[in-house]
């Protein structure tokens, strides 16, 4: 029981949002709660009709999607002191057009983003409150459909994580629910048959609110509902094909045996004017019959292109295409005849906390490094002009970093995709997925901010941006799926994995 009067802010009142707010209002009285929605469901207002006067129950309209409109609301006095913030905006989309595949994404990643930042000085620090957001096994499991479900989920950890991080001084927790399939009852876009009850899922939200507000030693926890799904986790870190086989893949060994079969006659390389896109250039420019490279600075495209011509006889092709911009790399898609060999390279990168950013900074680079490389794929794969892809994504992935949540929670998404897609389209199509830690990039060098903190966090003697080209290489030519680099960083997602309580004491501070 709680004995205390709380104020609990519930952001998305779908079906897990509602079955909180009829918990909750059953078992107390001494708690206000506040429910936001962009519209006012009719089974709310039912609900609301029969309900006892007693309980203090407050609904907002707001898009929570739109920045604007959540700024319109958090002067309002009702939001001050909010004890709990459950953050549950999300739906599901069977479409493969990319507009619909943006429109899911950023309903629910910055959906929940959005609120999140923007109530976060609501929350008092150093009094045990806490952030609760909704996310799902579908980002830990990666099925093998093109929408953006998984990879929105799957970023959403990462921000969690991040945001964790960040928070923990202050005396505010960020905790993390994975529910399997919901039986939905509430949502107009798209309903289950079968699944685990929203009930059920609000339960465990209510068990660990009471929790929490006696005990706060339980801080920053993730949670699977049911439980067992935390097993499905384990295979997709530790044994992979176990689920590549489920989706239909088929083995390792006769999918290498196809990919070692296709040629690199004739390579793309995004971000290729600079640091690790150049050094690949340079490896493939010696093998290929032509090599286009991309990037944003013209006069970068023109030094790199004379530089290959002087080191091969390959036909060296220079594109200016700045990938935030959507349109720009719409008008490339349609330029763009057969390539054998695509690598996602192009990225952005910015050092900020989660406080400090601002949302035109997350969808900028969301553009460059997730939405970007997702476009230009699906219109390579879907239209048979690729055999091999390779996503440059980032240890950051795994766990999200302090300061880094665009960064992070964009390459996280990247990777969710990369795993949905192969088990759709992996037989036929070679998808490696390149997870590196700090090397000596040109991002690197160009960041004081990351060299900085990586100096003084790490005695690691960083890798040059030669190696880790040469080692992409071979993973790609052996037919590979996936590479750490260095191959340690393996054991770092092994160990987040399975002993998390001790991957956070040692690497989440």
């Amino acid at each position: 029981m709680i004995k205390t009067a709380k104020k609990i802010l519930i952001v998305g009142i779908g079906n897990i949002g509602f079955s909180i707010i009829k918990q909750l209002n059953n078992i107390t009285n001494n708690i206000e709660i506040i429910a936001i929605d962009k519209r006012f469901p009719s089974y709310l207002e039912e609900y609301l009709s029969k309900t006892n006067e007693n309980h203090k129950i407050t609904f907002i309209k707001a898009d929570v999607t739109d920045e604007s409109g959540v700024q319109d609301i958090i002067a309002s006095d009702k939001l001050n002191d909010i004890n709990v913030l459950i953050s549950t905006v999300g739906f599901l989309s069977h479409s493969n057009d990319f507009d619909e595949f943006r429109k899911e994404f950023n309903t629910n990643f910055f959906g929940n983003v959005i609120p999140i930042k923007a109530l976060i000085n609501k929350i008092p620090k150093k009094s045990n409150n806490r952030i609760i957001i909704i996310s799902s096994t579908s980002g830990n499991k990666a099925p093998g459909t093109v929408n953006s479900y998984a990879p929105s989920k799957f970023a959403l950890e990462s921000f969690a994580s991040t945001l964790q991080q960040e928070l923990m001084k202050e005396g505010i927790f960020v905790d993390v629910i994975r529910p399997t399939n919901i039986l939905n009852e509430c949502s107009d876009v798209f309903k289950f048959n079968k699944g685990i009850s929203a009930e059920l899922v609000g339960m465990k939200i209510i068990k660990l609110i009471q929790l929490s507000l006696k005990d706060s030693s339980v801080s920053g926890k993730k949670f699977f509902v049911p439980y067992y799904f935390f097993g499905v986790r384990i295979l997709e870190r530790v044994f992979p094909n176990i689920l590549n086989y489920i989706f239909g893949l088929n083995s390792r060994l006769n999918r290498r045996k196809t990919y070692k079969k296709y040629c690199n006659n004739k390579v793309l390389i995004t971000g290729g004017s600079s640091g690790l896109g150049l050094e690949l250039a340079r490896i493939y420019a010696k093998h290929s019959l032509e090599v286009i490279i991309t990037g944003r600075n013209e006069k970068k495209l023109e030094e790199a292109k004379n530089e290959l011509n002087k080191i091969s006889n390959c036909r060296i092709i220079t594109k200016q295409i700045d990938f935030t911009s959507i349109p720009d790399l719409n008008k490339f898609i349609n330029e763009i005849e057969n390539v054998d060999l695509l690598i996602n390279n192009a990225g952005q990168h910015l050092v900020k906390s989660v406080q400090e950013m601002n949302i035109n900074e997350y969808i900028e680079i969301f553009d460059a490094n997730f939405f970007s490389p997702v476009l230009l794929t699906n219109n390579l794969i879907f239209n048979s002009k690729t055999h091999k892809v390779i996503n440059i994504l980032s240890t950051t992935a795994i766990c999200g970093r302090k300061n880094h949540s665009a960064y992070s929670s964009s390459k996280s998404a990247l990777w969710a995709y990369t795993r949905s897609i192969r088990r759709q389209k992996g037989n036929t199509i070679q998808f490696l997925e390149v997870i590196p830690s700090t090397f000596k990039s040109s991002l690197f060098r160009n960041s004081d901010s990351i060299r900085n903190e990586t100096t003084h966090n790490s005695d690691i003697n960083l890798l040059e941006s030669k190696e880790v080209a040469l080692r992409i290489v071979e993973a790609e030519r052996s037919g590979k799926d996936i590479l750490f680099i260095p191959f340690k960083a393996r054991l770092f997602l092994l160990l987040e994995s399975l002993l998390y309580p001790i991957f956070k004491k040692l690497f989440l501070k």
